[in-house]
């Protein structure tokens, strides 16, 4: 008999734990940290003041088969509603299992006064969302949104439809010698107009930190549920960062009255040895995290941006900092996965054709009517 409810901290190992009876060792899938679930669950993810969170399980009489959460973003309005997401979204190959979650997570979104549901969210844009829907067979990288292949059927099932699309192209040598090309024209045309570019100083991060959520929040204002935050809780999302980027690897753009204008984070790959921590942050995890990085791993440009008021000059920002990753890349001798690229970006226009390795994601999305 299958059963699905909501669930309480008495279930918080078992909700942790279903994923792993999904995946076998070997595949392409980073568990979620169980500390950041747990906060979920307690109240004190940096999120929850802002968000509501309502997790639920399937049962197949008493063995977990699926989980989801429902989440309220009372700072994200849709047509002057909250809007609602499902998110944490794991479940077996049922189309019984994933209905009976889908039902019991809309109704309580729609309870809660939504009437719009996206996902897969985990609230906001600024934890886990999309789903991978192609590249399965292909390497992985950290950051990545890895997920079964059926996942995005299930959510079609339920009505949910793409809302937007990303890509991620995966380059070796001669892809990267073509972005550098493509970009020539207008990274000279930035560096003549005074630009520069510079490394964050580990001595002053947090004046550091400070300069790049101020970009982002301005970069990505026009984003697809967008909501800004403070840099507080910006600082308390991202405070993992620095224990894996290289400071040489992050490139800031510098106007040419001498203020930050743009960046670019770009990380060696810390995808095996993250994957090796099953999600854990022990001692013992954090040794296999030690012990698994790769020297070898390809570079991954994870996020990009630079204030409007730059990109509307066509001061050329933009090619400047995609010359510096690419030019990084070539100098370390390391491949390059330009992550995670909306298919409205002005990066995809510098992507050469016939890209050997493309991954796809999605955003689905869907109206919660009166009968879910």
């Amino acid at each position: 008999m299958l059963t699905a409810s909501r669930v309480g901290e008495n279930r918080l190992k078992a909700f942790i734990e279903l994923p792993f009876s999904l995946y076998s060792p070997g595949e392409a899938w980073f568990p979620r940290p169980a500390a950041d679930i747990s906060s979920w669950f307690s109240g004190r993810h940096p999120c929850s003041s802002s968000i509501d969170f309502i997790p639920f399980m399937a049962f197949r009489d008493s063995r977990p088969v699926g989980r989801c959460a429902a989440f309220v973003n009372r700072m994200t309005e849709i047509d002057g509603r909250p809007l609602g997401c499902i998110g944490l979204y794991e479940c077996e190959e049922s189309g019984e299992a994933s209905a009976a979650l889908f039902e019991i997570a809309l109704a309580s979104l729609k309870s809660s006064g939504c009437r719009v549901a996206w996902g897969p969210m985990d609230g906001s844009i600024w934890t886990s969302y999309r789903f991978m829907t192609s590249g399965f067979d292909g390497p992985s990288f950290y950051g990545e949104p890895r997920n079964k292949s059926w996942y995005p059927m299930q959510f079609a099932a339920a009505g949910f439809e793409p809302l937007k699309t990303w890509s991620s192209f995966f380059l070796g040598r001669f892809g990267v010698e073509r972005i550098l090309s493509r970009v020539e024209a207008h990274r000279r045309k930035a560096v003549e107009t005074g630009y520069t570019i510079r490394h964050p100083d580990l001595r002053r991060l947090d004046d550091e930190l400070r300069s790049i959520h101020s970009m982002i929040q301005d970069a990505f204002s026009g984003f697809l549920g967008f909501t800004p935050i403070g840099l507080s809780e910006f600082k308390v999302l991202f405070k993992g960062l620095p224990s894996v980027w290289d400071p040489d690897l992050v490139q800031i753009a510098v106007d040419p009255e001498g203020r930050d204008a743009g960046f670019n984070l770009v990380l060696p790959d810390p995808g095996k040895a993250i994957r090796a921590m099953k999600g854990s942050g022990s001692p013992l995890a954090v040794l296999k995290y030690l012990v698994n990085r790769d020297p070898r791993a390809a570079h991954v440009g994870l996020y990009m941006g630079a204030y409007r008021s730059a990109i509307s000059k066509r001061s050329g920002i933009g090619a400047l900092l995609g010359h510096a990753v690419c030019t990084a890349a070539l100098s370390a001798g390391r491949d390059l996965i330009i992550a995670l690229v909306g298919r409205d970006s002005f990066v995809n226009s510098r992507i050469p054709p016939g890209v050997e390795e493309v991954h796809e994601y999605a955003l689905f999305g869907r109206k919660i009517d009166d009968g879910n």
